[in-house]
């Protein structure tokens, strides 16, 4: 007997609970229009991304401002004893200019890498080294490395 009372409990919980759920959904919307009420969906945030090319940065930087930029890596390189500069390019990796956190915080005018044949002790490495304008006007290193 208990048995058949708590299966008719169970049965008028379940009539109970599917009344309310569909009363709670006019026959003019669904459920997920009522859902929506009660928690309305946030506005789709867009981010706009512009990417440059390393071509880009280079042309946003006049003659006079590449003689400072190129000043400041030799000053930079000239402090590094170990290795001996064999040439300096300006960078055509676009990718260096995404690295996240560091070059990719910069604008067009405001940054320059360069590509950099290095020797130490008789081997020549490849590296890069990231240049940016300050706040200030001064131009400064941020970056540097393989």
């Amino acid at each position: 007997m208990l048995h058949t009372i708590k299966k008719q409990a169970f049965i008028m919980l379940f009539v109970l609970v599917s009344f309310v759920l569909l009363s709670s959904c006019s026959s003019e919307k669904t459920v997920s229009e009522n859902v929506e009420k009660v928690a309305p969906k946030m506005p789709e945030k867009k981010q706009e991304i512009t990417t440059y090319t390393a071509e880009d940065y280079k042309n946003a930087i006049d003659e006079e401002t590449m003689a400072v930029i190129l000043k400041t890596a030799e000053d930079y390189y000239s402090q590094l004893k170990f290795l001996k500069v064999k040439s300096m390019e300006v960078s055509i990796d676009d990718r260096l200019y995404q690295n996240e956190g560091i070059e990719s915080e910069y604008g067009l005018g405001t940054i320059l890498i360069f590509d950099v044949i290095a020797e130490q002790d008789g081997n020549e490495f490849k590296r890069s080294i990231s240049i940016v304008k300050e706040p200030s006007g001064e131009w400064k290193v941020i970056n540097e490395g393989i």
